[in-house]
């Protein structure tokens, strides 16, 4: 079934791309002397980058960048596209050049000239053109292999992977003992994501009707402890006081068999299902979130629970490497430790995919024939 139990709403909504473009910068071409300071921006679906500026040139009609002039673009379809944007940078700030705009399933070559049109028209321009090399690093669902494979007589060295996609799934974080909302900050090696700011999770309090939490309330009531009722409610301890000290001013002025909801009743259930909710969110959040980062096998993990303005609350580490060694899946849960030694816990997992060795731009249509 499409939304059966076997549904993974979280990976629908987090999809892993089908592997990484790397988009060099190799130089630009003119007819005519071109302005000094030139850089370009790419950009292919959010992502985005801003190269240096091009270095000095003997040739007043070809600009120039170094080797590491490149960036690696997550791509997720065929039918993205590269937006280039080539700007000169002056006193009086930048002066658009030009713009191009090109299909990823229409690249064919390793290394690319993209014609660039004039700023503000559709002219294609005559005396300028970007030169780009493109190299894909299409991704596997087989695990990266691990360091050591074990053979007949004696351990050998399995193929090296030089990057891998790690795919950190953050479901929820339990038993957090703070006051403040949080989301959840996951950094590997030079990446890093955020997630949204948690949501409570879908309990029972925030779905019974009014009369069904009321007739609940009033049997309990006086039975337990005011931290046990307040627990069982799933509300905080001031609402189910106030609850308590409703249902004694009744019984002592006879209003306690009074049927039906009044006006205070529903006050209540409001007041506490948005209690209950925000209590939720602080000690049990929810944030079924996936990061997908492009990473060595050495990398560092680090999963860290952090409040609305960024501060740490708890954190928990782990080399990439034992998830390689280990088959390539963690399953959680895993501890976060504060800097007091106070822990609560993240429910989720980890799984490593493997990445090719980036190839020439003309294997790239083959690979998502493969994968479509």
């Amino acid at each position: 079934d499409t939304f059966g139990p076997t549904t993974d709403a979280c990976a629908i909504r987090h999809p892993p791309p089908l592997g990484f473009l790397r988009v060099r910068l190799e130089g630009v071409s003119s007819t005519s002397a071109l302005p000094g300071s030139l850089y370009l921006e790419a950009m292919i679906g959010c992502s985005s980058w801003k190269s240096s500026i091009s270095r000095a040139r003997p040739d007043p009609n070809h600009a120039e960048w170094p080797d590491d002039a490149a960036e690696d673009f997550a791509v997720h379809s065929q039918d993205q596209s590269i937006r280039l944007r080539l700007y000169s940078s002056g006193s009086f700030g930048a002066v658009l050049l030009g713009t191009a705009r090109v299909f990823i399933h229409d690249l064919e070559a390793g290394r690319v000239e993209v014609p660039l049109v004039d700023a503000g028209t559709e002219d294609t321009a005559e005396t300028r053109s970007v030169e780009l090399e493109l190299l894909w690093s299409p991704l596997k669902e087989e695990p990266p292999a691990k360091a050591f494979a074990r053979g007949s007589l004696h351990l050998r060295p399995a193929p090296a992977e030089k990057f891998l996609l790690a795919s950190i799934h953050v479901h929820r974080v339990s038993n957090v003992l703070s006051e403040r909302k949080h989301k959840v900050h996951v950094r590997l090696g030079a990446e890093d994501q955020f997630t949204e700011v948690g949501e409570a999770p879908p309990e029972l309090v925030h779905q019974i009707a009014d009369d069904v939490l009321l007739e609940l309330a009033r049997k309990l009531c006086g039975k337990l402890p005011l931290a046990d009722f307040s627990d069982v409610l799933g509300v905080p301890v001031d609402h189910a006081r106030d609850f308590a000290r409703e249902v004694e001013r009744r019984r002592r002025s006879g209003e306690l068999a009074t049927p039906g909801l009044q006006g205070w009743d529903r006050s209540w259930c409001e007041r506490a299902r948005q209690a209950a909710q925000d209590r939720a969110a602080i000690r049990n959040p929810h944030f079924d979130h996936v990061c997908h980062l492009r990473a060595k096998p050495t990398d560092q993990l680090m999963i860290e629970l952090v409040g609305e303005d960024g501060s740490s609350t708890a954190r928990f580490e782990a080399n990439l490497d034992a998830v390689v060694q280990g088959g390539g899946f963690a399953e959680g849960p895993f501890p976060l430790r504060s800097s007091d030694g106070a822990e609560c816990t993240l429910h989720g997992h980890i799984r490593l995919r493997r990445l090719e060795a980036q190839v020439r731009r003309d294997r790239v249509q083959d690979r998502f024939s493969q994968r479509c």
